[in-house]
């Protein structure tokens, strides 16, 4: 997942990676059974699984680097617009 200000995710059953690209930092948040996660990051979080979870998202991206910023996305019409909020893409409002 790509978050705002160089941010990626990896998530798992039980926990969720967050790596800020510019900072070089790294830190986990615990994920429960019901997929919610937890407001603060883990304190002292396995590093073991942290490593492992970056290695994967080096093997999928192949770097992390920060990467330029990609055009926003458009919508085609009306019934694009409609499916994406039909599947909970999109909140409210209609298409411009």
């Amino acid at each position: 997942t790509l978050y705002s200000q160089s941010q990626v995710s990896a998530v798992t059953d039980d926990l969720r990676m967050v790596a800020n690209l510019e900072a070089k930092k790294i830190w986990a948040h615990a994920v429960a059974p019901d997929g919610s996660e937890s407001a603060k990051p883990i304190r002292e979080p396995d590093r073991a699984r942290l490593r492992e979870l970056e290695a994967a998202l080096l093997a999928q991206r192949g770097n992390l680097d920060v990467c330029p910023a990609a055009d926003p996305a458009t919508i085609s019409g009306p019934d694009t617009f409609d499916m994406l909020r039909e599947l909970g893409y999109i909140d409210e409002g209609k298409p411009e």
